[in-house]
């Protein structure tokens, strides 16, 4: 019997950490508030028709700040000099999945061409790597924050769960501006 099955899997290839900062300053408040940043500079999608693989190339950043009182509007050097705890890290971050075969235009999509089908398809496909390399950046970052606070006088301190979908939202949006 001839198995037919694939794996659609995106495999984390590489995570490389860049450049990571951590920052304390003693709290003056009690009531301290939180702010988290996600960007991804630069993301690179390729094909390697040769090792029949998909592959995404990203740089990802993400920033923490916890703040005395209500977060800023907007954001400065002199806010994260002031912060209690000021954290980033930039990830670079590959991440791919198996070359995929001929889009086929069936039922309502036969009215489009295969190279449409083609392209759309890749786009969902960079658009879900990109998700990928967001929640492993996001997990490692988190990881690594726990790590440095605990070592500082507050102990360890962790990042809230987020939804990485709206991360990646928030993204494209800001992208787009």
């Amino acid at each position: 019997m001839e198995d037919k099955s694939f794996d659609m899997a995106i495999s984390l290839t590489d995570l490389k950490l860049v450049d990571t900062y951590f920052h304390t300053n003693q709290p003056t408040e009690s009531q301290l508030q939180s702010h988290i940043s996600v960007s991804l500079p630069s993301a690179q999608f390729n094909t390697d028709k040769e090792n029949g693989l998909l592959g995404l190339d990203a740089l990802v950043s993400v920033q923490f700040i916890l703040f005395n009182g209500d977060v800023p509007a907007a954001i400065n050097q002199d806010d994260l000099n002031s912060a209690v705890i000021s954290y980033g890290i930039a990830l670079g971050v590959t991440v791919s999945a198996p070359l995929m075969g001929d889009a086929i235009a069936v039922g309502k999509h036969a009215v489009r061409g295969e190279s449409d089908l083609e392209t759309e398809r890749d786009k969902r496909m960079e658009r879900n790597m990109k998700l990928e390399a967001v929640r492993a950046a996001y997990g490692m970052a988190s990881s690594r924050l726990l790590e440095f606070s605990s070592l500082s006088p507050f102990g360890g301190v962790h990042m809230p769960l987020v939804d990485a979908d709206e991360l990646l939202r928030d993204i494209e949006q800001h992208d787009r501006q």
